[in-house]
C-alpha cells in the first residue's frame, strides 16, 4: 500500500504486505530515507491526519496502532479473525475511533485511545467485509462497508452518526451525494481486495 505524506517533507510511505516493513521514500527522487518494521504482515494501512500515527490490519489477531516515526506498536485492537484475509482499517469520528472489517460479516468500531470495543455493526451474514471507509463532516460521521468476495452478492452498507453524544448509528435509506466519489473508490478497492484474497488463497 502507498500513502502520500502530507507534511512539508512530502515523503511517500510504502507499506509492505508480506514483510511488515514501512518505507519512507523521498518524494523528489524516490530514495528510501527510513525503514521500520510494523509486524510480520500488513493487510491494510491508514495514516492519521496529523501524520504521526498509522493503523494496520495485522492479519493475525486484529488491528494495530503504531507510531509513524519508528513503527512501534502502541495498541492492539483484537478481533480474532478466523482467516487471514486482508481487511481495510480506518480512523473515524475525527480520529477518535478505529473502524475495521472482518471475515464474519461485521464491522468493528473501537475506541482508539482505550482500545475497547465500542460497537459491532452487522453488514451481512458471514460474508467477508474487507472494504471499509469513513467520512466526517460538521454534522455527521459516516461508516461505509462492502462485501468483498466473488461468491456472494455485492452489498454496500452505510451508517451515520449525528454529531451528538446521544445519537446512535443507523443505516441510511437514501443515497448520499457526498459519497458518490467514495462509492467509486469502494468499487475499485473491492476489486483489488478480491484479487489479493485470491492470490493469497493460492499461496
Amino acid at each position: 500500500m502507498i500513502n502520500f505524506n502530507r507534511t512539508n517533507s512530502r515523503h511517500i510511505l510504502v507499506f509492505g504486505m508480506y514483510d511488515g516493513e514501512v518505507h519512507q521514500l523521498r518524494g523528489t527522487d524516490g530514495v528510501i530515507v527510513a525503514t521500520h518494521n510494523a509486524g510480520p504482515l500488513i493487510g491494510h494501512a491508514s495514516v492519521d491526519i496529523t501524520q504521526t500515527l498509522f493503523l494496520i490490519d495485522n492479519v493475525m489477531n486484529g488491528f494495530s496502532l503504531h507510531r509513524l516515526d519508528d513503527g512501534a506498536c502502541i495498541r492492539t485492537y483484537h478481533t480474532n479473525p478466523v482467516k487471514t484475509f486482508p481487511k481495510q482499517v480506518m480512523f473515524g469520528e475525527n480520529m477518535d475511533v478505529v473502524v475495521g472489517g472482518s471475515d464474519a460479516g461485521v464491522i468493528y468500531v473501537f475506541d482508539k485511545n482505550k482500545g475497547t470495543l465500542k460497537q459491532v455493526l452487522k453488514h451481512a451474514n458471514k460474508a467477508r467485509v474487507q472494504t471499509v471507509t469513513t467520512y466526517d463532516d460538521a454534522h455527521y460521521s459516516v461508516i461505509v462497508g462492502a462485501t468483498s468476495q466473488n461468491d456472494a452478492e455485492a452489498i454496500i452498507s452505510i451508517w451515520s452518526r449525528q454529531r451528538d453524544n446521544h445519537a446512535t448509528p443507523h443505516r441510511l435509506g437514501t443515497a448520499l451525494k457526498h459519497f458518490a466519489w467514495g462509492i467509486v473508490q469502494l468499487t475499485i478497492a473491492m476489486a483489488l481486495l478480491i484479487y489479493i484474497s485470491n492470490v493469497i488463497s493460492w499461496i
